[in-house]
């Protein structure tokens, strides 16, 4: 939870500290890999937030529509990375 707070208050570098630490203690935790999506994605890191993503998006289809709405993924919405994630997961 740490980790989302301190990206909504923008302190990313400290953000991704956090989640990456939280998601090696609760691997399970769908919500880690998320926020760690969102993340990347706020920071333009196309690449490394659909590495998150996909896995996500492979066993919960729901979360399409939650990542096609979130502005989180703003910045990387017209790259070539998170289209194509779309493409092949969303449809």
């Amino acid at each position: 939870l740490s980790g989302a707070v301190l990206r909504l208050l923008g302190r990313a570098a400290v953000a991704v500290v956090a989640l990456l630490a939280a998601q090696r203690a609760a691997p399970e935790v769908a919500m880690i890999r998320y926020e760690i999506a969102s993340l990347y994605g706020s920071q333009r890191e196309a690449a490394r937030a659909v590495e998150y993503l996909d896995p996500l998006v492979a066993r919960d289809r729901d979360l399409c529509r939650r990542i096609r709405e979130d502005p989180s993924f703003d910045p990387i919405r017209e790259s070539p990375e998170f289209r194509e994630l779309i493409e092949r997961r969303c449809r």
